[in-house]
């Protein structure tokens, strides 16, 4: 499976339950939660067709219960078909959240977007050169504005360590859920509630796009 396939078929299960666009992100990023905690806390490893709501919602982050949308997972009856699905996704396809926003109108009219890939690249072919020799263990990447973690992805694909903020709660969400999903112990904070990161001088490099 790679991320297009990811996306088609997480797609075609929305569709088939009539999540709106706008809703994708928040679906996929609990979903994402769901098929690791809940086998860690049911010892449910195989099959998900009996995980109930309650299983979902017992393991949930508190930022996803605190936030408005938690009534979602309540609503949405294709669960099984979805968590089955999201179970058999590979954990090193990319951001597996960010491309809902794209879809969704009102994040085309705040003017937010998943970073291209290409871009993604030339940004980290630029700090490579700009550290030289320095080992990547010792490299510490900032991202102010991660958005669903792009930057921070590939930071830690090449064995960086990463540092990121977002003021978008539901981006926030999407975001934590990338990083967990991939089993990455990140140091990340909501800067609505914590507001900028002190000690820029701590970082080697800061990026956003």
């Amino acid at each position: 499976m790679n991320i297009e396939e990811f996306y088609s078929g997480a797609g075609k299960i929305y569709d088939r339950y009539k999540v709106k666009n706008r809703d994708r992100c928040f679906m996929t990023s609990v979903a994402m939660f769901a098929v690791i905690l809940a086998a860690r806390v049911t010892g449910r490893q195989a099959s998900y067709s009996d995980i109930t709501v309650k299983d979902i919602k017992g393991v949930m982050p508190v930022f996803i219960k605190d936030y408005h949308k938690f009534q979602l997972i309540d609503s949405f009856e294709g669960w099984s078909d979805l968590l089955d699905f999201m179970s058999k996704v590979p954990l090193n396809l990319g951001d597996y959240t960010g491309r809902w926003y794209e879809m969704s109108n009102d994040y085309k009219d705040n003017a937010l977007f998943q970073t291209p890939d290409d871009v993604t690249n030339l940004v980290f072919e630029l700090v490579k050169q700009r550290v030289g020799n320095e080992a990547p263990e010792d490299i510490k990447i900032y991202d102010p504005t991660a958005g669903t973690g792009s930057f921070l992805l590939e930071a830690k694909r090449r064995g960086m360590k990463t540092y990121g903020q977002e003021v978008d709660h539901e981006t926030f969400i999407g975001l934590h859920a990338n990083m967990f999903f991939l089993n990455m112990h990140q140091a990340m904070v909501d800067a609505k509630k914590s507001g900028p990161m002190k000690a820029f001088e701590q970082f080697s490099k800061i990026i956003n796009s």
